[in-house]
């Protein structure tokens, strides 16, 4: 990492590396390095002072400079613009928290060994470790090789969808898996040929699991895991919605909530909601749920606040709403082709607001 935040303070960084350099910083530890790294007066009194013929150790990666003193007033002044830009990105971080900075709008995979690929591109054919990974179709990656992993550690890949976007994926074993917007999934690239078959979500997807009786394909969110065999679910677990849910639509699944040894098993059109480390089972009609498969919304009875998360994921914009009292109103709808502006306007016979439009953010005011 101290490499590119080398190649970032020297204007050679890619815009993918930049992205892997926002991902590092929403640790706060990382945060901390990074700060230390980028402090002004060290890069100054450090890196170029005229004396100086090397750069530091504590970083490394840079390469002597022919003429020092030529390049020392350019260096020095691109060091103190790159630090103020760079502490100005550590205090948004700190102070705004990293579910506030806007992601990608690319399709992104990071592999094991840390390359992030651009799934958007015109690329179609990927390597990671052993399996090859193509791009068949538009908007489906696919791992060809149904391989078991003879390591003893497994090998991870990462996809990011960012907002505004939906992606498929099957794994090696032929799991199927569309991933709704804003969502991340970490997966093995080959399972292992005992235990467990295990993958991390940030967001919402929706399983269509390969049956293995001898290796339970488990989903795992910050607030609940579900394990299943071979089956049809949608599991939602966006970090800044107040509940993470599990919709059951065909087979068997058994919902456990992190903070709980207690688990409960789902039937189809049930659904486990987790609120504040609670868990609540109920029967639902999945059409609400599974809408966005197809590229709908639809909302029953929904308050304007969980609505807003939802439109800003759809249509990739910031929603800005200044008019607290919307937040109490309760919403019913179904959209498929509109845009945001036709549903902002639905919205208003519900309750009277303005709303303006800058660029991808949209600011709600009382009327």
């Amino acid at each position: 990492m101290e490499k590119i935040i080398i190649k970032y303070l020297n204007n050679e960084a890619s815009s993918m590396e930049i992205e892997k350099l926002n991902k590092w910083l929403e640790d706060e530890k990382n945060r901390n390095t990074y700060k230390s790294l980028v402090k002004t007066q060290y890069l100054i009194d450090r890196n170029f002072a005229p004396q100086q013929n090397k750069a530091p150790q504590v970083i490394g990666g840079i390469k002597k400079q022919k003429s020092v003193k030529r390049n020392f007033s350019f260096l020095k002044y691109a060091a103190v613009f790159a630090a103020i830009i760079l502490g100005a990105l550590f205090i948004y971080y700190s102070t705004n928290g990293v579910n506030n900075v806007r992601q990608s709008n690319q399709i992104t995979l990071e592999l094991e060994d840390g390359t992030l690929e651009v799934i958007d591109g015109d690329k179609e054919i990927f390597s990671s470790g052993k399996s090859r990974i193509v791009k068949d179709e538009k908007h489906k990656l696919v791992y060809k090789d149904n391989t078991i992993s003879t390591a003893n550690e497994l090998q991870y890949n990462t996809l990011r969808v960012p907002f505004g976007k939906t992606f498929e994926l099957r794994l090696t074993d032929g799991s199927e898996i569309i991933l709704n917007a804003g969502t991340e999934l970490k997966y093995p690239v080959a399972f292992l040929d005992e235990g467990n078959r295990e993958v991390f979500l940030k967001g919402e997807a929706y399983f269509k699991v390969a049956h293995d009786s001898l290796r339970p394909f488990l989903v795992s969110t910050s607030q609940m895991q579900i394990e299943v065999l071979g089956t049809q679910f949608n599991v939602t677990a966006y970090e800044n919605d107040q509940k993470t849910k599990a919709l059951l639509v065909s087979g068997k699944v058994s919902a456990v909530p992190t903070l709980s040894e207690e688990s409960v098993i789902l039937r189809p059109n049930q659904l486990a909601e987790i609120t504040d480390g609670k868990m609540k089972v109920s029967n639902v009609n999945p059409d609400k749920y599974l809408a966005w498969i197809d590229g709908n919304i639809i909302f029953i009875n929904d308050s304007f606040e969980v609505i807003k998360n939802k439109l800003e994921r759809k249509f990739n914009v910031v929603i800005d709403n200044r008019y607290v009292a919307l937040n109490d109103i309760k919403i019913s709808g179904s959209f498929e082709t509109e845009s945001i502006d036709q549903v902002l306007q639905t919205f208003q016979k519900y309750k009277a607001f303005n709303y303006k439009k800058i660029e991808n953010k949209i600011v709600i005011t009382k009327p």
